[in-house]
């Protein structure tokens, strides 16, 4: 069974990971590479039994950004768990103008977080549906997401991950807005060492952003930092 569930995972990604790439290469000439580092410091933890909380700060630093901040996002969330691997959550981010590329931003998110463990596999399914407030655009921009994570165990408490996140915009907001349909991909592989009640994850993500035209489609390099830290539950 163990077998069995080592070959689904690494199967799923495989095909995930040749689908992205064929997308890739047929718009090679057309990307502006970019290299970048993303950090993310949060905090998770449950306010009662079936209720849960997320914060999130997360500053982007970028080598073709003004002074090399790119942007920042701060994220809350607060989640009911629905069954032992089902939760729905609810939140609020805001992302301040740091770069002239992006405008100030405000978004409200509904959440569906499926987390269950197979064999020795952790698999994630998080789908996220965003309503963004982007200064200047002249209507409200629909965003859907969707991310398959699977995280293993390969020495003691260290761990290996990889995962893909795609990103639809649903409407076209209109001036200054971005354009309706495909947004964005990411993939990551990375190590994550969990020690006690901290995580520590570190990996290299690439991120293929749909931009439009006469502007060419952007490929990030992305080393990706994640220090999570989950608040210890009270014994009753």
């Amino acid at each position: 069974m163990r077998d069995l569930n080592d070959r689904r995972v690494i199967a799923f990604f495989f095909v995930m990971t040749v689908a992205w790439t064929v997308c890739g290469k047929a718009h090679a000439e057309q990307f502006d590479h970019d290299f970048q580092s993303w950090n993310m410091f949060a905090v998770q933890g449950h306010a009662l039994p079936k209720l849960r909380y997320w914060t999130e700060l997360q500053p982007r630093f970028s080598t073709t950004a003004d002074h090399g901040a790119e942007r920042l996002i701060a994220r809350l969330a607060v989640g009911y768990q629905v069954t032992a691997y089902i939760s729905l959550w609810g939140g609020y981010a805001w992302t301040p103008l740091l770069s002239p590329e992006f405008d100030d931003e405000q978004r409200f998110f509904q959440q569906f977080l499926y987390e269950q463990n197979f064999g020795d596999w952790m698999i994630v399914n998080r789908t996220r549906f965003e309503q963004r407030l982007i200064a200047n655009a002249s209507d409200v921009s629909l965003r859907l997401r969707t991310m398959m994570r699977a995280m293993r165990p390969i020495y003691k408490d260290l761990r290996f991950v990889v995962y893909d996140e795609v990103f639809f915009t649903l409407n076209d907001p209109g001036t200054k807005g971005p354009i309706q349909g495909f947004d964005q991909n990411r993939v990551f592989a990375g190590l994550n060492l969990k020690h006690n009640a901290w995580q520590f994850e570190l990996g290299y993500m690439n991120n293929l952003v749909n931009r439009a035209e006469p502007t060419n489609d952007r490929m990030g390099h992305i080393a990706m930092l994640m220090v999570l830290y989950t608040v210890p539950e009270k014994k009753t």
